[in-house]
């Protein structure tokens, strides 16, 4: 471990049964050391597909459409003052750190340069929220702030523009952020979400399924509601999960005045977003525990599992525990969502990330989990955090 990681990953083991199939969940141990309760779920949801996108050949030129994102990169203040001061510990030992790796026998790796491309335009938000998807067949969708841009398997470029442009949507105004694709391979199809707008007015979360494994085949486009209490919240850092049946989002809501209110977990029925029709969905709230993020769980290879979906979350700052959520069922089997605390060992932020040959530090911000999958019969997940107190 060095001074230039950043994340640590994280190998749980959460479900003890033998593997079955990869289209099955396995029954979580009985455990005396973690604590088990329900969330709510709202009333269902039904929401008309809003349109259908084809490629636009003739678009105009990229719009950039960049707006103000300081609204979405504040952190606790004596969290950066913790960050702070680890990031003078770090500065203070760089000299001596930098010798020892140039010293050690893996500090140069013999590295050699396949097959590249171009990639999406960066128009300079922060952060840049990039993803990227892959079908079976080669074709990919990439996503970033504000762009999206499909490649075939050679990494040509097929059609790129803004959220703007794909959509051609009058009613979206406001900034369109933090995208997320995923590839379906159950369905062999690509689904992508955004966030619209910044308050309880604006705030849309746009859900897309494409009509084939071919982008430029188009898309079926929903806006559901990001302020979907009805409290005066809009949404924020969205998350994606797939199931074999259903479409699994998460995201923080925040009030427009008092700041963060609660994390959320959209529940989606999928066939229906795939052939265009009416969409079904609940909104899971009051999440015990009230993580400030919720992590969805998606299957780590080709296929998916299920039913229902796992989730993780644990606290952004200082602890020693992680959080298991369940739901349990599909939407139309009355599905409840179960909350696991599993104790395991302390963690704290890291200071911000030195870099080689610069003085430009990478934000590391908190400890909240980035990511997570789910694989034979483990949830693997992924944070930032201190190494063995050592400030890295």
């Amino acid at each position: 471990m060095n001074h230039r990681t950043l994340a640590f990953f994280c190998l749980v083991l959460l479900i003890t049964n033998e593997v079955k199939s990869q289209f099955l969940k396995h029954t979580l141990p009985n455990n005396d050391k973690v604590a088990s309760s329900d969330a709510v779920k709202s009333i269902n949801y039904s929401t008309k597909c809003s349109g259908s996108t084809m490629t636009n050949f003739n678009k105009p030129s990229f719009l950039t459409h960049v707006k103000n994102y300081s609204q979405k990169t504040s952190f606790d203040s004596a969290l950066w003052m913790l960050k702070s001061q680890k990031t003078t510990k770090k500065l203070y030992n760089r000299a001596r750190t930098v010798e020892e790796e140039l010293h050690t026998p893996d500090a140069f790796l013999n590295l050699s340069l396949a097959n590249n491309f171009q990639g999406n335009i960066f128009n300079g938000g922060a952060p840049p929220d990039n993803t990227i998807a892959i079908a079976e067949n080669g074709n990919i969708v990439s996503v970033i702030n504000c762009n999206i841009a499909y490649y075939n398997r050679s990494g040509r470029l097929l059609w790129t523009g803004s959220f703007w442009e794909l959509f051609n949507d009058p009613t979206l105004t406001e900034i369109i952020y933090d995208p997320i694709v995923l590839y379906d391979a159950t369905q062999d199809r690509f689904i992508m979400i955004a966030i619209h707008g910044f308050t309880s007015t604006t705030s849309k979360l746009i859900v897309c399924f494409s009509k084939s494994n071919n982008p430029l085949d188009g898309w079926w486009i929903y806006k559901l509601s990001g302020n979907p209490l009805s409290n005066n919240c809009w949404l924020d850092y969205p998350k994606l999960g797939i199931s074999n049946n259903e479409v699994f989002i998460t995201g923080n809501l925040f009030n427009d005045l008092t700041g963060f209110n609660q994390s959320v977990v959209y529940q989606i029925t999928k066939s229906n977003g795939y052939s265009g029709t009416n969409l079904n969905w609940n909104v899971w709230s009051s999440l015990v525990g009230n993580p400030s993020t919720v992590i969805p769980a998606s299957y780590g290879q080709k296929g998916n599992y299920g039913p229902g979906l796992y989730f993780v979350s644990q606290s952004p700052g200082r602890g020693n525990s992680v959080d298991l959520y369940e739901i349990t069922s599909e939407i139309e089997n009355n599905p409840k969502l179960t909350r696991k605390r599993i104790f395991k060992e302390d963690y704290e932020p890291s200071g911000n990330a030195e870099q080689l040959g610069t003085a430009v530090q990478l934000i590391t911000g908190d400890c909240r989990i980035l990511n997570a999958f789910y694989l034979d019969g483990i949830i693997h997940y992924v944070f930032q955090a201190d190494y063995q107190n050592t400030g890295y």
